[in-house]
């Protein structure tokens, strides 16, 4: 285990982007220019939902990434971006 000193913190995140894989689903925390902050593993897109909500002041609308995307991450980043 590293040493509480040690440890670095993530820095605050403005996107959170819901990634389906065949093993679960993954809240993925970003900054606006694309730097992760962190995941977690969940058992439904509900509950990563309402994780994200549960830890940010406000969540605005969730937009779904279209199934062609290659990178949902690129993609959520730019999307940011724009708006």
């Amino acid at each position: 285990m590293p040493w509480a000193s040690d440890r670095a913190e993530f820095p605050r995140p403005s996107i959170a982007v819901v990634n389906e894989t065949p093993d679960g689903f993954f809240l993925i925390r970003l900054t606006r220019d694309g730097t992760f902050c962190g995941d977690t593993w969940h058992l439904t897109v509900d509950d990563a939902r309402g994780q994200a909500e549960f830890e940010f002041d406000r969540v605005g609308t969730w937009h779904e990434i279209p199934a062609d995307v290659g990178d949902p991450r690129e993609y959520a980043v730019g999307h940011a971006k724009t708006e």
